[in-house]
């Protein structure tokens, strides 16, 4: 993609983030129940502080941050229609009018010139936390619906302090496990040892160090996706290896994950690790977007 290609896609993210504001504020002068108002609000907030968050980048690429009127237009007329309907009706249509807007916007990141993947990477995670938060409200689970919302938030309605929350990603092998595959709090994110499993817990790349660590950083991307933050929060990681000369040698695949600044990072060398067949672990830690 070229640096102008991706201007035209950043010029309609940041419009479709303009018609998403119009449709949550004039939800929320319809629904009048205070939880209901509450979630509505946060996300009024999201987009807000999204298109806050934009503008600098719009005006860097030299892209107009007038929020067009076809955009607020769009917007009511949504609102609108959403009017007629229930809460869950609502929470159903933003479910299902999102999830077109993750895919091609996962498109978008994997396209992206380099210096902007981590920008079009926070904007995947935006339409993840919306989409998360309606799926949530509509399994019934409204008391950490918003979770995935407010961890992006600079100056969020509602805070956590200091409370602990475990991240989870949904894999299957971890289940009944004794620890979690991340606890955030206040801000930051501490990440435990990923390994080069799938999602089922099978090993990936055997005797293949670079495919191993391929897959430990995916894992790893996949832990701070669950709580609303991408590897470009990553502020540390630390690396366990059996194989320090081999790992070395690939640690060029870091660079498929991250961008300039690259996180800190330790590589140590040890005995062995707790999975037969393993030739590397990594943690990692990750600060939040509220006060940075």
């Amino acid at each position: 993609m070229t640096r102008d290609e991706f201007r035209e896609h950043l010029s309609g993210m940041y419009q479709t983030v303009v018609m998403g504001e119009v449709v949550f504020n004039q939800l929320l002068a319809h629904f009048d129940r205070p939880e209901q108002q509450r979630k509505l609000s946060t996300l009024l907030q999201l987009e807000t502080e999204t298109k806050a968050r934009l503008r600098p980048r719009l005006v860097e690429l030299e892209i107009p941050v007038a929020e067009l009127e076809e955009s607020q237009r769009l917007g009511r007329e949504i609102a609108e229609h959403r009017k007629t309907m229930a809460w869950d009706e609502v929470m159903a249509a933003m479910r299902d009018g999102i999830a077109p807007y993750i895919e091609r916007y996962r498109e978008i990141e994997a396209a992206a010139p380099a210096e902007y993947r981590a920008l079009a990477a926070s904007m995947v995670v935006n339409e993840q936390s919306i989409h998360r938060f309606a799926e949530r409200e509509l399994a019934g689970d409204g008391t950490s619906s918003l979770d995935a919302v407010v961890v992006q938030l600079r100056h969020p309605l509602q805070t956590r302090g200091d409370a602990l929350r475990a991240l989870d990603p949904g894999w299957v092998w971890d289940r009944g496990a004794s620890y979690s595959q991340a606890i955030e709090t206040g801000g930051t994110v501490y990440v435990s040892g990923q390994i080069a499993v799938d999602a089922d817990g099978t090993l990936v790349g055997p005797d293949d160090i670079r495919a191993q660590l391929r897959q430990t950083l995916a894992n790893l991307a996949a832990v701070l996706a669950a709580g609303g933050y991408t590897m470009a929060d990553v502020v540390k990681t630390a690396m366990f290896t059996t194989d320090i000369a081999g790992l070395l040698r690939h640690l060029d695949v870091r660079t498929e994950f991250f961008v300039e600044p690259f996180p800190a990072n330790s590589v140590v060398e040890v005995r062995a690790l707790a999975t037969p067949g393993l030739l590397l672990e990594l943690e990692g830690i990750a600060r939040g977007r509220r006060g940075a």
